[in-house]
């Protein structure tokens, strides 16, 4: 079996792992931190897609008007219901839908945030991802109010301590930058572990043996690269 479904079926039967795992990365909250910098989610409507069991949209929910939180694990969404519904009832709603399915409307939304999801059109098929994306970059453009923004966040490596993005995603990460206008940034969002054997389960379970054999065992750290792409608005023809 593939890392990729490896990972899915973590996504469909171990949400509650996949939740501890992203638990302990980026200790330092450089993520949060450079989103704080260069965007502003106060009073705004966003769509949160692949959002999973709700890392981003906890962070967003604690300012943000609405957030319409959207994946297509009914799992994941489950536990990020669990977790964050009781706080925000009024300001979340959740959907299970693939990014294909989405239908928004138009001039809906001011901030469209996708976190280590899009990636995966590539993967599911190799073939016709750059056409699907360009696709529903152009409808994700159509969905925004004036001045809105698209923010893509994707892995530019675990375990490397240099920017080193997985072979299959270079393309992806062209095409973002040369051809749809995208700004990319990188920033270091480390993971570190209270303890180490909870570390080799967590990290081998999701990204498998060669990866949790570089956790430091003295620091428990394992070094972790991610790249923000933002763009004001995005047709991508």
């Amino acid at each position: 079996m593939s890392k990729i479904e490896d990972q899915k079926n973590v996504y469909r039967y171990s949400p509650e792992d996949y939740d501890k795992l992203i638990s302990f990365e980026d200790y330092q909250h450089n993520l949060t931190k450079h989103l704080d910098r260069h965007f502003d989610f106060t009073d705004k409507d966003v769509l949160d897609l692949g959002a999973g069991t709700g890392r981003l949209t906890g962070w967003i929910a604690r300012c943000a008007k609405s957030i319409q939180a959207y994946d297509s694990s009914k799992a994941m969404l489950k536990a990020a219901a669990q977790k964050l519904k009781p706080q925000h009832a009024d300001t979340l709603s959740f959907h299970v839908k693939s990014h294909q399915d989405y239908a928004f409307e138009k001039n809906s939304a001011d901030i469209i945030i996708s976190g280590w999801s899009l990636c995966y059109l590539v993967t599911d098929d190799p073939v016709n991802w750059e056409k699907t994306l360009r696709d529903l970059l152009t409808r994700f453009s159509a969905t925004l109010r004036k001045a809105g923004r698209i923010i893509i966040i994707e892995t530019m490596g675990t375990g490397c301590a240099t920017p080193t993005p997985p072979d299959h995603l270079i393309e992806y990460f062209e095409v973002l930058e040369d051809l749809c206008g995208f700004k990319k940034e990188t920033i270091r969002t480390d993971y570190r572990f209270p303890d180490l054997g909870e570390a080799r389960r967590l990290v081998e379970l999701f990204f498998g043996p060669q990866t949790a054999a570089k956790i430091d065992p003295q620091t428990l750290l394992l070094p972790e690269n991610t790249a923000i792409f933002s763009n004001p608005t995005c047709a991508c023809n």
